[in-house]
């Protein structure tokens, strides 16, 4: 708790948290990082806070009137990008780039297998995401630095 205070909340959420939020005009506090409210939650011992693997035990019990059952025990989730779908949409055609004669002349993959990639990515046959993101921005890379 104490990295996450001191590292974690201040040099990642936050900053990500207030670029996404100027980027759209929004203000935003936090009032869960208010430091008074911190002080109180950091005098209360850890063995409270947790059930296990079970977290927020303290503020889950708080709620558990205002709040369905669905919710207070719904498993953690972070930020994710809808890659698979932007392959087989917005995507698409950026993907389809690795396909080019200069993409594949340049050597660095295997040309059978990316045109597999690409063509089970944008038809939804197979999810190849975090590859393909790789390989497309490596590409993509190559085309403003090195081409």
């Amino acid at each position: 708790m104490k990295h996450d205070q001191h590292y974690y909340l201040p040099e990642c959420l936050m900053v990500k948290t207030d670029v996404s939020n100027m980027a759209n005009s929004l203000e935003l506090r936090s009032p869960s990082l208010d430091h008074k409210f911190m002080e109180l939650a950091a005098r209360i011992p850890s063995s409270l806070k947790r059930q296990g693997m079970r977290g927020k035990t303290i503020l889950k019990e708080a709620v558990q009137e205002l709040l369905p059952q669905e919710i207070l025990n719904k498993s953690k989730t972070g930020f994710w990008v809808p890659l698979a779908h932007w392959f087989c949409n917005e995507l698409r055609d950026t993907l389809g780039t690795l396909l080019d004669d200069r993409s594949m002349q340049r050597g660095l993959f295997n040309s059978v297998f990316v045109r597999r990639l690409v063509e089970e990515q944008v038809s939804g046959k197979h999810d190849w995401r975090n590859r393909s993101w790789a390989l497309m921005c490596l590409d993509l890379w190559f085309c403003e630095f090195v081409d």
